[in-house]
C-alpha cells in the first residue's frame, strides 16, 4: 500500500487529513513531560520503543461538529465523537492488516506528531489547528511497518513551529479560569484537567465548573478557525440526554445502570463510579439543584475523599 492508497482508505473511515512523519523520538515533548498533566505523562515519547518495526507514523485527523449551546448539564461533543472514532480506528487497523500492512495504534503525544507531520500548528489554546478543519478534530497516530511503501524523507524535526494566531486572543479571553495566556497553557488551572481525576477539585475552581459534567469547549467555540464545527453544530444526541440526568448517578438505585450507559456512549474509562459521582455533585451545586439534597447528603460520609468533600461543599452551596 502506498501513501495515496492509505489516504483514500482513511477517508472511508472519516479521516479528512492524513500526513506522515518519521518515528524519531519526541525529545522536546519529553523534556517538558514532567510539567504536563499526569494523563499525558503516560504517553510514550519514542514511537520505536512502542513498535520497533515502525517505518512511518501516520497522523490522521477526523473532524467533528460541536453541540449547540444549551442550559443545564453538559458533556462536550469531543467525548461522544472520540468513542465513535475509536471504533473506526480499530476498523481501519483491521483493514490495513487484511491488506497486508503491519499497523497498530501508537500511544504517543498526538499533537507533537501532528505538528511534525505538517498536519497543523499549535494555537494559543494549546490545540493543534488543521487547515480547513480547525481544532475540532480527532487525531489518530498509527505505526506503519511491513507492507507500506514509504516515500522519501518523512519529516523528523523536533523543533517547535511558530504559531500563526497573530494578534488574535479570543480563546485567551474566553477561558473561564485564565488557564490560557500569551505565555502558554497552565494545566493546573484548566477545568478539564481536574474533571474525574479521582482527587477533590481545588476549591477555587469548583464554581467555575458550572454545569460541565465532562469537558470544556470555551476556547474551541471562541476560535475563528472552528467556523465549520460551529456552523454544523447540532443538539446533543438523544442517547446523551440520559447521561445529562445527573440525578440518576446521585441515586444509588440507578447508579449502576447510569454508569453502564455512560461507558457504552463515552467509553468505559470515563464511567468510573466515584469520579463521575464527584463531578456530578459539583454540577448539582452549581446549577442550584436543591431538590437533590436528599441524594447528596448521604454522600457527605462517602469513603471516597473526592465524593465526600464535593458532597459537603455542595450541601453548603445549596443552603
Amino acid at each position: 500500500m502506498n501513501e495515496a492508497e492509505l489516504k483514500a482508505l482513511a477517508a472511508r473511515y472519516g479521516y479528512e487529513r492524513v500526513a506522515l512523519c518519521a518515528p524519531a523520538p519526541f525529545a522536546r515533548w519529553e523534556s517538558r513531560r514532567q510539567r504536563a498533566h499526569r494523563t499525558a505523562q503516560r504517553l510514550c515519547p519514542a514511537p520505536l520503543a512502542a513498535a520497533p518495526w515502525t517505518r512511518a507514523v501516520c497522523v490522521a485527523a477526523a473532524p467533528y461538529p460541536l453541540y449547540r449551546p444549551h442550559e443545564g448539564v453538559s458533556v462536550a461533543a469531543y467525548y461522544v465523537a472520540y468513542n465513535t472514532f475509536h471504533a473506526r480506528e480499530e476498523a481501519l487497523l483491521a483493514e490495513l492488516g487484511a491488506r497486508g500492512v503491519q499497523a497498530c495504534r501508537l500511544n504517543i503525544p498526538a499533537k507533537p506528531a501532528a505538528e511534525r507531520a505538517g498536519l497543523g500548528r499549535y494555537g494559543k489554546n494549546g490545540i493543534i489547528h488543521v487547515p480547513g478543519l480547525g481544532g475540532c478534530v480527532m487525531l489518530s497516530c498509527l505505526a506503519l511497518g511491513e507492507g507500506f511503501e514509504c516515500g522519501p524523507g518523512y519529516p523528523d524535526s523536533d523543533e517547535e513551529q511558530p504559531g500563526d494566531c497573530g494578534e488574535c486572543r479570543r480563546c485567551l479571553d474566553a477561558c473561564p479560569t485564565g488557564a490560557l495566556s500569551e505565555g502558554g497553557f497552565d494545566h493546573t488551572l484548566c477545568l478539564r484537567a481536574h474533571m474525574m481525576q479521582g482527587a477533590p477539585v481545588p476549591v477555587g475552581l469548583r464554581a467555575a465548573m458550572g454545569g460541565r459534567l465532562l469537558g470544556c469547549e470555551e476556547c474551541l467555540r471562541a476560535c475563528p478557525r472552528n467556523a465549520r464545527a460551529l456552523a454544523g453544530a447540532q443538539p446533543p444526541p438523544g442517547e446523551l440526554a440520559r447521561i445529562l440526568q445527573i440525578e440518576r448517578v446521585l441515586d444509588p438505585a440507578g447508579r449502576a445502570e447510569y454508569l453502564r450507559e455512560m461507558g457504552a456512549l463515552l467509553g468505559w474509562n470515563m464511567a468510573i463510579g466515584n469520579r463521575v459521582l464527584a463531578q456530578a455533585l459539583l454540577v448539582a451545586a452549581n446549577l442550584g439543584r436543591r431538590e437533590l439534597c436528599g441524594l447528596i447528603e448521604p454522600l457527605c460520609d462517602s469513603p471516597s475523599p473526592a465524593v465526600r468533600e464535593h458532597a459537603r461543599w455542595a450541601m453548603e452551596a445549596l443552603k
